[in-house]
């Protein structure tokens, strides 16, 4: 393809998605969760907050409510289920009432509200959070209890091969901080 002089052709990752357009689905969350990050102890990274909105709606902030299959109730761009929400504590947008009627569907389709429920969600879960039982409570954990629940996670470890894992895994290796190598002379 010829590119006239001048004109820039962005980029585009792995998976054929331009850069630009990546970029700006994660500086909503970036945005979002460096707010939070300032409110409270840290305990989701940024990069693993990002996989798992990308893992739950190609984080569609726009996307509302759905019920992908009989019986289910999901909202937003993190695919918050009402349960979920509250226990999470029911967070609610400034003004709102968390008894209200729609208090739920009000706060998960912000993502703002959204961001603040996934990471109350996993401080409630993640003292008992290693469900994949590899020794150490990281986004991967966050993940599974995002995707089948804190209470039991563990349980469902074999659900990694579900649409959303799968997405997520794909999303958290090209971001994953990677251990550093140090290099000895002997």
């Amino acid at each position: 393809m010829m590119v006239p002089l001048g004109q820039h052709v962005p980029p585009k990752d792995r998976c054929g998605v331009p850069d630009v357009v990546l970029a700006a689905r994660f500086s909503h969350i970036l945005w979002v969760h460096e707010i939070l990050a300032a409110q409270s102890k840290k305990l989701i990274t940024t990069g693993c907050m990002n996989c798992i909105c990308e893992a739950a709606s190609n984080c569609n902030v726009s996307i509302g409510c759905f019920q992908p299959y009989d019986g289910s109730y999901f909202c937003g761009a993190f695919g918050i289920s009402l349960n979920y929400w509250i226990d999470a504590g029911k967070p609610i947008i400034k003004n709102d009432d968390p008894e209200k009627p729609g208090a739920f569907e009000n706060c998960v389709t912000d993502l703002y509200c959204a961001a603040e429920t996934v990471h109350q969600y996993m401080k409630k879960f993640s003292t008992d959070g290693d469900c994949n039982s590899d020794g150490e409570i990281d986004c991967a954990d966050f993940a599974l209890m995002h995707n089948m629940g804190g209470y039991d996670c563990s349980s469902n470890v074999n659900n990694t091969k579900t649409d959303f894992y799968v997405n997520f895994e794909s999303c958290w290796a090209k971001i994953k901080p990677q251990p550093s190598v140090n290099a000895t002379s002997e």
